[in-house]
């Protein structure tokens, strides 16, 4: 693989704000937004974001698939991203509507929007991390590459989880109703997320390679419906590579964690501490802040150990260390949950470091065992469970809310609802962790080993 340059580091990471500030609202904010705003139950929002996720989920694969296919003048990928722009943006500020109808017309609002929100998402997000496994193979690059971009990705979540408490707090105070302020964050959002999602597609146009010619049906240049048959046998195939079953594991564990983690937050800080908008804000900056911080010291460690052992060590010590904190010690205050904060930051900034590296090298042991490159199809895997998980991780804490007792309508919470909320942030996320630290245990791929099949691959070639 060539050198790339900052510049094209940077180009390609654009794409991580518009990643980032969509992901990180809507996982952060939706079921609040439901339950307090909106006026729905916590077990039906839970489902509804759930079964949204869900039904979405499939459209990742296809959208990778298809970008392993198309042939356009402007590439393979990017088509895909400029196909998502503004269906994207739309569908966001929709999610943060307000609407008054029945209840039923309001489930079936916010089902459809939110569907409509993670098809967009994964129309653009399969495609784009397809694209990063195309600008460089090389395994330390990918690396290097993967923390610019994650870098970039943490700008992305200071707009999507620590701007809007304090944004929307200095709206109502301007006179604007509540609802109406959480819809103008979901357009500012939107906004910034548009314009970064353009600024990658403009500075990948040099990247974006056209179509593999030796796949038998791009020579007709039209997709057959039959082809999408190709999809199942794709995945099927892929599926039975052993780096890929513990892939699919680790990211089950840790995304889930993370969407928990995530939602359950603002409840913590609202009914558990009563911190205020500011603190609020604060509370969530420390999040990328964290991140940042973190950002060296895990391409450090993972070049003196590998991905696999990196990405282990740190979910132990960061699943440790929200038992420690959170059970043990206990989060009284502000200074508490920044505490937890880092903690929890020591295993996530881990995984988005190392995961989607870890899963660009499953493209290489792929042509290995099979002789196909299917770029677009195995990271699809990733929307995959971050749609999937998203769901699932609302729908847990859904569940967790309801049982413990948590009222939407009361401002003042029972003894009981706060230790389902302190439960879902202390416990759930920490053990989720140790299961993608087995996870990580378990994956195959070691650096020696992938430069034994890279060797390999070049070879066949001769």
């Amino acid at each position: 693989g060539m050198r790339l340059t900052f510049r094209d580091k940077l180009g390609y990471a654009a794409a991580g704000i518009t990643d980032s500030a969509n992901f990180t609202f809507m996982n952060s904010y939706m079921l609040f937004f439901l339950t307090t705003i909106a006026g729905i139950n916590p077990a039906a929002a839970g489902a509804l974001v759930a079964a949204g996720s869900m039904i979405s989920s499939l459209w990742g694969p296809l959208m990778g698939f298809l970008s392993d296919r198309v042939n356009t003048r402007f590439g393979k990928r990017r088509p895909f991203l400029m196909a998502a722009c503004l269906p994207l943006a739309l569908a966001l500020v929709l999610c943060f509507t307000k609407v008054e109808a029945t209840e039923a017309a309001r489930h079936i609002y916010y089902g459809l929007v939110i569907v409509m929100f993670w098809c967009s998402f994964s129309t653009f997000y399969s495609p784009w991390l397809a694209l990063g496994a195309e600008y460089t193979s090389d395994y330390g690059e990918r690396t290097e590459m993967r923390s610019v971009t994650y870098g970039v990705t943490l700008m992305g979540t200071i707009f999507g989880i620590a701007a809007p408490p304090v944004i929307i707090d200095w709206l109502e105070s301007m006179g604007m109703s509540e609802s109406r302020a959480w819809q103008t964050m979901a357009i500012v959002i939107a906004v910034i997320a548009f314009c970064a999602l353009n600024i990658a597609i403009a500075s990948s146009a040099k990247k974006d390679r056209p179509a593999d010619k030796n796949v038998e049906f791009r020579e007709e240049k039209k997709l057959r419906l039959r082809d999408i048959g190709g999809l199942f046998i794709d995945y099927w195939e892929l599926l039975k590579l052993k780096p890929t079953k513990f892939v699919i594991g680790a990211c089950l564990c840790h995304i889930t964690a993370q969407g928990v983690f995530f939602s359950d937050r603002l409840y913590f800080f609202t009914y558990n501490l009563g911190l205020s908008a500011v603190e609020t804000t604060m509370a969530m900056l420390a999040f990328p802040i964290s991140g940042m911080i973190l950002l060296k010291p895990v391409v450090k460690v993972s070049k003196l150990l590998d991905k696999r052992s990196a990405l282990m060590m740190f979910m132990i010590i960061a699943s440790s260390g929200c038992i420690i904190m959170g059970k043990l010690i206990g989060i009284e205050s502000f200074w508490g949950i920044v505490a937890m904060t880092f903690l929890f930051a020591i295993g996530n900034s881990a995984f988005w470091q190392l995961m989607p590296v870890m899963i660009y090298d499953i493209c290489e042991y792929d042509e290995y065992k099979n002789g196909k490159r299917r770029e677009g199809i195995i990271v699809s895997m990733q929307t995959v469970m971050e749609t999937a998980c998203s769901g699932i991780a609302t729908l847990v804490l859904g569940g967790i809310l309801q049982f413990s007792g948590f009222d939407e309508t009361a401002a003042v919470q029972t003894e009981s609802a706060l230790n389902g909320v302190d439960f879902a942030l202390c416990v759930v996320p920490a053990v989720l962790m140790l299961g993608c630290a087995f996870m990580a245990y378990k994956y195959p791929i070691t650096k020696r080993k992938f430069n034994e099949i890279k060797a390999a691959i070049e070879e066949r070639k001769i």
